[in-house]
């Protein structure tokens, strides 16, 4: 049975200029979870500043790993040079996000997406929802010129598990358990597929989110919020471990929280999720 591919999301906080003690500490996390969790693909949000380090980091006993994506993308992709993984076409030309075919060895190809939409606090609920609408047209297309349905979406999407955008018939309608998400809803004359969403399990939980905000002047207020998702279409269920998802609050020996348990400031202000996908081999195209 060939190693499942390990793949690693964070959004780094990196898109400017930023202190050399909080570089060194991101990087020394990166390299970590390169040996620790023995990860084949990498995506970063936010990590532009960083972009000249980020592979010679990853290559610096051997050239393992490859950067895959386009110049403006806003997800950075990193996969070791034992996957394939190339660049798809995209039907709206957004660059919030990007997809890759990807394939692990002999095994049956996928869709890998990376995206980084929005913030929520520059965008109201109808802004997110159009996002995610257009994020499905481009995964539609995909999926088509593919000719199979196994798709994994990936990032850091601003939004919580039952925002609108997320969970919505005009969104990604990605729903928390397998069964529901293996039937598709229709509303008037539209049918549309449902995606699962495992990170439903991990918000409140253990792990209790990937983001913390204590709501500024808001009345509503989360404070812990899970922004950062791992979605998959139905077809790539069999090949995926819910109790192999996590939410990382350590890279090694360097933790990646305070004392209080929240995002360290001299680090991100997100959490890294990590994940694994199992051979498709046997998959239902």
């Amino acid at each position: 049975m060939p190693e499942p591919l390990s793949i690693l999301f964070w959004n780094l906080r990196m898109a400017r200029k930023r202190k050399p003690v909080e570089v060194t500490n991101v990087l020394e996390a990166i390299d970590a979870f390169a040996d620790t969790k023995s990860v084949d693909i990498f995506l970063f949000a936010e990590s532009a500043f960083l972009e000249p380090r980020i592979l010679p980091l990853l290559n610096q006993a051997s050239p393992e790993f490859a950067s895959v994506h386009p110049n403006d993308a806003a997800v950075h992709v990193y996969c070791r040079r034992t996957v394939a993984c190339e660049l798809l076409p995209s039907a709206t030309g957004k660059a919030r996000w990007n997809g890759y075919r990807v394939r692990n060895r002999q095994e049956l190809p996928f869709v890998l997406v990376g995206t980084h939409s929005p913030s929520k606090l520059h965008g109201d609920v109808g802004r997110q929802e159009e996002f995610a609408d257009q994020l499905r047209t481009d995964l539609d297309h995909w999926l088509a010129i593919e000719r199979h349905r196994r798709a994994i979406l990936c990032g850091d999407f601003n939004m919580n598990p039952c925002d609108p955008g997320l969970a919505s018939f005009r969104g990604l309608q990605a729903v928390m358990a397998r069964a529901d998400a293996k039937r598709e809803r229709k509303m008037g004359w539209r049918i549309r597929p449902k995606l699962y969403n495992p990170m439903w399990r991990l918000w409140g939980g253990e792990s209790l989110g990937t983001h913390y905000y204590a709501g500024g002047g808001d009345a509503l207020a989360y404070y812990w919020h899970t922004l950062d998702h791992v979605i998959l279409t139905p077809a790539m269920l069999d090949a995926f471990r819910d109790d192999e998802l996590a939410v990382l609050r350590s890279a090694g020996t360097n933790r990646l929280v305070n004392r209080n348990g929240r995002p360290r400031d001299d680090m991100s202000d997100h959490l890294p999720i990590h994940f694994q996908i199992h051979a498709l081999g046997g998959a239902v195209p």
